[in-house]
């Protein structure tokens, strides 16, 4: 039996990390595996450079008036004497294929949720690494899908830039560095940040998160407010997970009242590679079983800018927490046990 994948690469719910996962499975579990890119032909050919079976790609992820359901579909049809289970990455490829007409076992993975694009009534089956993330699927009441218990693991790099060479790249030689992720970070919560800071006469500079969405907001303000400087933009020749080794410390801001953002992958990553993590109790990360409690620990973003205006001087205790915390988090998301915990939950008739 055939794997057939489908991922949306431009999509903001398809992290690096999703993409990891989608590596995994196709490594370490036998069968046939297709993968089919939801999106350009560039992205297609990246995707075959990592050493992935790509069998081709479908244009126009937005997905309107159900024309990348449509396309799917006719794909689907073309193959019909090919007994294939099918495979979403990302909540924008879990929301095409809930379109597709088909009788062939759907199976979707998603960590992010896009609160303006629908899931359609289909019978499915569904992965999240929060509850979070599985109880706000809940409250939509999709109809026919089954959401599985969650599941959490992490595709280990293998080589990284050296720290230095990386700081560099990114400008910044001896000030004190922290990256933030989540793409949906509140605006007001790193320029407040940022003030604090400041006032508290210890300036950091402040990497925004890959593909941030409110960027061009966040750069008017701060223009306004004389504070551009203390804002470094990501830069594209660089993986999340450099820039992370690159800095002191990582923040994940909250998100706004109107954005409700489940994705915690990103969060994970930073935990898994040691290095010092700042998460309020709010953040969705909080929910995932055992660890969650240990990622999330602040009472509220007061509680963070006194962790960074005192991190000089307990360094070494930041480092030594967060390398503990490493130890017990890769323990949990390790590739062999996210293999065996994604076998488990598929359905029978899904089974390799």
């Amino acid at each position: 039996m055939t794997a057939l994948h489908f991922i949306a690469p431009s999509s903001p719910s398809t992290s690096t990390e999703i993409i990891g996962l989608l590596r995994l499975i196709c490594q370490h579990i036998g069968g046939g595996h297709e993968i089919v890119v939801l999106g350009t032909e560039d992205e297609a050919k990246h995707f075959r450079s990592i050493g992935l079976n790509v069998v081709g790609n479908i244009s126009g992820i937005q997905n309107q008036s159900k024309t990348l359901a449509n396309r799917i579909n006719a794909l689907l049809k073309t193959n019909a004497s090919h007994q294939h289970v099918l495979y979403a990455w990302g909540y924008r490829s879990a929301a095409a294929l809930s379109c597709v007409d088909t009788a062939k076992t759907k199976i979707c993975f998603i960590d992010d949720i896009e609160q303006e694009i629908e899931i359609a009534s289909s019978k499915m089956t569904i992965m999240t690494p929060s509850a979070e993330t599985a109880e706000l699927l809940a409250t939509r009441s999709i109809p026919s899908i089954h959401i599985t218990e969650p599941l959490i693991g992490l595709r280990p790099f293998s080589l990284l830039i050296e720290r230095s060479l990386a700081r560099n790249q990114l400008g910044v030689t001896h000030d004190f560095l922290v990256s933030c992720v989540g793409q949906y970070a509140s605006v007001q919560s790193i320029i407040e940040l940022l003030m604090r800071m400041e006032c508290a006469g210890k300036p950091i500079k402040l990497v925004l998160p890959h593909r941030y969405g409110y960027q061009s907001e966040l750069m008017e303000q701060m223009t306004g407010m004389n504070i551009k400087q203390h804002v470094v933009m990501f830069p594209s020749h660089l993986r999340t997970v450099d820039v992370i080794h690159a800095s002191d410390a990582v923040w994940a801001p909250n998100t706004p009242d109107y954005v409700n953002q489940t994705g915690v992958l990103d969060v994970l990553r930073v935990a898994w590679e040691g290095i010092p993590l700042a998460v309020t109790k709010q953040h969705a990360v909080s929910s995932v079983p055992t660890i969650g409690n240990r990622i999330a620990w602040a009472s509220d973003e007061i509680d963070i800018t006194a962790w960074l205006v005192a991190f000089e001087q307990n360094r070494d205790e930041a480092i030594q927490t967060a390398l503990e915390c490493a130890h017990r988090i890769r323990a949990f998301t390790s590739p062999t046990r996210f293999v065996d915990g994604f076998l488990m939950r598929l359905p029978s008739s899904a089974r390799f």
